[in-house]
């Protein structure tokens, strides 16, 4: 599964709720769009503005990690990755994503099995699990997610428009994205003509 990931945001100007995209990163927005293009991903960002879906997607981690620790761990983490494999959806995703090997979610490029393994970790409790959706629910309010490649999101910026990039680690982790798409000098062309126009 090739996936490209990308943030547009225009400069606050006057007052404005502070939006923290990634770590470390922290700045004042108006506007505020995200683009991704792996489609399931979606339904998690778009249930940021409100709060029902919010519990929501507690409701979805608090349930599989229940299942995980009163079983083997191992075991049903598997359970879970076949159901979503045979049927994909966004809360089994949800928390294999949370609870696979080193956090990192692989897919096979021929039919888009996921392959990653149980990770060595002790998943996040629910209750942090939904601390942490609180805070994104605060910090992506008005935020459009759009799905799209980067791309096409970086050919819609305008002068002044800020664009923050987390590219693929292309040249020292092949054995997780060899075989992927990405061309780490293609986005380099892209950002060059963004600086062209003054993004």
């Amino acid at each position: 599964m090739n996936r490209r990931r990308g943030i547009k945001a225009k400069p606050a100007r006057k007052s404005a709720g502070e939006l923290q995209s990634g770590a470390g990163c922290q700045k004042n927005f108006t506007l505020c769009e995200g683009e991704e293009v792996f489609f399931l991903d979606i339904p998690f960002y778009r249930t940021s503005p409100f709060i029902e879906p919010a519990k929501k997607l507690v409701r979805w981690y608090s349930e599989r990690w229940h299942r995980m620790m009163s079983g083997d761990k191992v075991k049903e983490y598997e359970k879970i990755k076949q159901v979503y494999n045979e049927n994909p959806n966004g809360a089994d995703l949800l928390f294999l994503c949370r609870s696979c090997y080193g956090g990192v979610v692989r897919f096979r490029k021929a039919d888009g099995y996921m392959s990653t393994p149980c990770g060595i970790h002790a998943p996040i409790s629910p209750r942090e699990f939904s601390e942490r959706v609180s805070i994104w629910h605060t910090r992506t309010l008005g935020t459009e997610f759009l799905q799209m490649s980067y791309e096409d999101a970086m050919t819609k910026t305008k002068t002044g428009d800020l664009v923050y990039c987390d590219p693929r680690y292309s040249h020292t982790k092949t054995i997780l994205y060899g075989a992927q798409e990405f061309r780490l000098e293609k986005l380099f062309e892209v950002i060059a003509e963004c600086k062209r126009r003054g993004v």
